[in-house]
């Protein structure tokens, strides 16, 4: 919002108060071989939910909702090196992109935000494969709970919105 005039900062801060809005959050789950999930909340309240790895979109999006601030899923080094190389690649755009339009970024690790709602973790002797399954019902079991809205079979808007909640409550 710093590239904006005074006159334009006064009419967005406005608009945001008549609305009765504070802060306008942007939270991600980055994907490789999916689209990124992105999820909008004004205040407390989720407002939109989309999928995308086009960055003009997002862009557009986070201009159009006047976002405060965006927070992504932090990376870490899984099993593959090549997909940990193209996930940092993809989230390093998506903050770009926030933080040319003078976004505050930030991130959050899975462990921090899962078991803040108490998402359950794999288990030792439980191979990946199938625990992965199990995983995302719970992902999106709580993301409903917590929302009211369905996310049926959508593990990574799930995982989205709660990164939200969680920067919500504790950031």
């Amino acid at each position: 919002m710093d590239n904006l005039c005074r006159e334009e900062k006064i009419k967005v801060y406005k608009v945001k108060a008549f609305k009765g809005v504070f802060m306008t959050l942007m939270s991600v789950d980055p994907g490789v071989a999916k689209p990124s999930a992105f999820a909008v909340f004004e205040n407390d309240k989720l407002i939109e939910t989309f999928k995308t790895n086009d960055l003009e979109h997002i862009d557009v999006s986070l201009a159009i909702n006047n976002v405060d601030k965006l927070i992504m899923e932090d990376q870490f080094l899984g099993l593959n090196p090549r997909t940990m190389k193209n996930l940092v690649r993809r989230s390093g755009k998506i903050m770009g992109v926030a933080e040319l339009s003078n976004i505050e970024t930030s991130t959050v690790m899975p462990v921090t935000w899962q078991s803040y709602f108490k998402i359950p973790r794999r288990p030792k002797g439980i191979k990946q494969y199938k625990w992965g399954a199990i995983h995302k019902l719970d992902l999106i079991e709580k993301a409903e709970e917590l929302t009211g809205w369905k996310f049926t079979g959508d593990d990574d808007t799930a995982s989205a919105v709660l990164i939200g909640l969680w920067s919500i409550e504790n950031d």
